[in-house]
């Protein structure tokens, strides 16, 4: 064609253009059109999979090692209809630690909101499930910060918006395997104001939350005005001044007048309440600081409280991400049942930064949590001062680490395909697998959701059911002992029948710092029914016995809600258990009052979680908080801690710490109230 061009220089006219032309169409059809479709007809599909094989095998090892699962550990669980004393026994422990109070914000949120703000100007903005050692013993807790909440103000002056109501102050952490049977409400381990620890936690000795979840506006720290702490029960305020780094000094009218003119407000620039000392805070949410550090890196949706070293610290996750890595599959973000953080287009992923904003001072410290990541040592290497080694982080906060929602919930969906190992039996997805649909928690009313995908037209172009939330909890893996924070998610068979099949498998990471980040995958035998998560609630919505528990509760100014589903392996066996919380309509106030066992296809719902064990596995099992123990001993321990909260009590009364004394004193009640139940179980 390139001659026929070159010719028509000399021989002017249309004929050798057209010639070119029509050879050019010929040329495409052949090689771009009719060539392809023959050698897809005679060579490719009657050999599709053998010629595929070797590229599928690359794009399966290239998938894997992109998201982080080429080393997931795949053990057989057998998911035995029956369970033995001996293995009821070995699972004491994590039936103990069954996770009872749901963190979801129309559930434990809002009770411990009621139960803990203590006043209408503080807020609890999230809970977050970690674990802490009670008395010796690895305890699921849900744990809080207490924020500032500006809306509620008792008057929105200027002065209390920006001077005097500057920061929220201490914690709530509450033991999530327990509850106080008299009431229904959670009991507390940290709680009030000024903070009170108890169960061995840690004291909090610098309560002051001026950084969080969320951003309450910004405020003048370290002025002429004191900073409300809070009040005393008969309303007297403490107050105290800023002493922190966080926020920009005030030092001089040049600053001042540009605050002024960057918040639109006069004040700044003429009050005379701010001195030279004074500091300047307006960047408050964690989430934001943490990106305008390192807007390369995004962040999991998930940041959480941590009480360490007398202070409240937030740790996030940070994430190396890109699209660029060969043969990789891009994400599957439609599929996992949470991706917030993460962008919408990648095939690789890494967890390669952990961060830790201390609420009080705001010092934002990045650590390379993966210094293997390529991505993260190009970073390192332009910014050589920006992440710490791993080492410089404290051992306190180090062992409240915790395996990222987000990242899991991508490695879970991906895994559901890539676990297959096999090209031909890759090709074919006869063997994928998909987390299992579930209603998550709330009203027992709501049924499946499905989220509609739809191209520019509107029309659908795939649909998802709700899937399971990955799950933290204190357990035990199975056949082992070791008591140890998880996160766990459930997976059935693909296809348009994952709302009735049975469990496939599950995968489960872990958080201790001596085996975090481990993937374990417990595989079903093939030919097995083994109970899932959204059988377990079919079983539930038809038993008898909850529905007349249930239908009476659920009106006439109240409405029942119940928690997440939660799935516990014993040992080579399946159990659910499922919280039931009763709350008031217009003024919720969500109680534990029931809790509802499944195991196999028997379903028992009862008052304390250790009665609901004994009525599906038989006998009397021993475990679950605020279920009463089950023996002399427990009923002595429970009094021993009875009498040490009465001598704390005491002391704290004699120091003139009233709100220590009353915390103390109802922690004795409560104390007592389980001693009376291990005692009543025992007999």
């Amino acid at each position: 064609m390139a001659g026929l061009l070159l010719a028509n220089i000399a021989r002017r006219g249309w004929s050798l253009p057209a010639l070119a032309a029509v050879l050019w169409v010929v040329v495409s059809l052949t090689t771009g059109v009719i060539y392809p479709r023959v050698i897809q007809t005679f060579k490719v599909k009657p050999s599709e999979v053998s010629l595929e094989v070797p590229y599928i095998q690359h794009n399966i090892d290239a998938t894997r090692r992109a998201f982080g699962i080429n080393n997931v550990s795949r053990e057989g669980f057998e998911g035995v209809t029956t369970v033995t004393p001996a293995e009821l026994q070995a699972s004491a422990e994590t039936l103990n630690n069954v996770r009872l109070w749901d963190p979801a914000a129309d559930i434990a949120l809002e009770t411990i909101q009621r139960r803990q703000a203590i006043q209408s100007y503080y807020t609890f903005t999230s809970l977050a499930v970690d674990r802490y050692v009670v008395n010796g013993k690895v305890t699921p807790m849900l744990v809080g910060a207490r924020q500032l909440n500006q809306n509620n103000l008792p008057a929105r002056s200027w002065v209390n918006q920006h001077l005097e109501y500057t920061h929220g102050y201490g914690m709530a952490i509450s033991p999530a395997n327990t509850f106080d049977q008299q009431t229904g409400n959670p009991v507390f381990s940290v709680q009030n104001v000024p903070p009170v620890s108890s169960d061995g936690l840690p004291a909090l000795t610098t309560p002051g939350v001026y950084f969080g979840i969320n951003d309450p506006g910004w405020i003048v720290a370290n002025t002429k005005q004191k900073e409300l702490d809070y009040k005393t029960q008969l309303g007297t305020p403490v107050a105290s001044n800023y002493s922190g780094k966080g926020g920009v000094e005030m030092s001089g009218l040049l600053r001042r007048t540009a605050f002024a003119l960057r918040f639109q407000d006069l004040n700044l620039w003429i009050s005379s309440q701010i001195t030279t000392k004074s500091r300047m805070i307006f960047e408050r949410d964690v989430e934001s600081m943490a990106k305008k550090a390192a807007p390369f890196l995004t962040f999991d949706s998930h940041p959480y409280a941590v009480l360490a070293n007398g202070r409240v610290n937030y740790v996030l996750d940070g994430y190396t991400t890109s699209s660029m890595y060969p043969y990789s599959e891009n994400a599957a973000t439609q599929q996992a049942s949470q991706s917030g953080g993460l962008p919408t287009n990648f095939n690789y992923v890494r967890n390669s930064v952990k961060v830790v904003i201390d609420a009080y001072d705001g010092s934002v410290t990045m650590y390379a949590f993966d210094p293997t990541d390529p991505i993260l040592m190009a970073y390192r290497a332009a910014f050589p001062t920006l992440f710490h080694p791993l080492s410089d982080m404290s051992t306190a906060i180090r062992s409240h680490l915790r395996y990222p929602q987000d990242l899991f919930a991508v490695q879970a969906s991906m895994w559901g395909r890539y676990h297959i190992s096999s090209p031909s039996a890759f090709y074919t997805a006869s063997d994928r697998w998909q987390v299992s649909p579930t209603t998550g928690s709330g009203s027992p009313k709501q049924a499946l959701t499905q989220t509609v995908v739809t191209n520019k037209v509107g029309t659908a172009v795939s649909r998802t059911t709700s899937q399971m939330e990955p799950l933290y909890q204190v357990m035990a893996l199975p056949n082992t002992s070791r008591q140890q924070l998880t996160l766990m998610t459930t997976y059935v068979p693909a296809g348009a029948a994952a709302t009735v099949n049975g469990m496939t498998s599950f995968l489960v990471a872990t958080s201790d710092p001596d085996n975090y980040g481990q993937l374990h995958a417990y595989v079903t035998p093939r030919g097995t029914s083994v109970t899932g998560p959204i059988q377990a609630n079919a079983e539930i919505n038809q038993n008898a016995r909850v529905s007349s528990i249930i239908t009476p509760l659920d009106q006439h100014g109240s409405k029942v809600l119940l928690g997440h589903n939660l799935m516990i392996p014993l040992q080579k066996s399946i159990l659910y258990v499922r919280p039931l919380y009763v709350s008031n309509a217009t003024t919720p106030l969500p109680q534990l009052k029931y809790v509802i066992a499944v195991f196999n296809q028997d379903v028992a719902i009862e008052t304390t979680l250790q009665a609901a064990l004994s009525a599906v596995l038989g006998g009397n099992v021993s475990g679950g908080g605020g279920g009463g123990g089950s023996t002399g001993e427990t009923a002595q321990t429970y009094l021993a801690e009875a009498s040490s909260a009465y001598s704390q009590a005491q002391a704290q009364l004699k120091a003139g710490n009233l709100a220590g004394y009353q915390a103390s004193i109802d922690k004795m009640g409560q104390l007592l109230r389980k001693a009376q139940a291990a005692l009543t179980a025992k007999n």
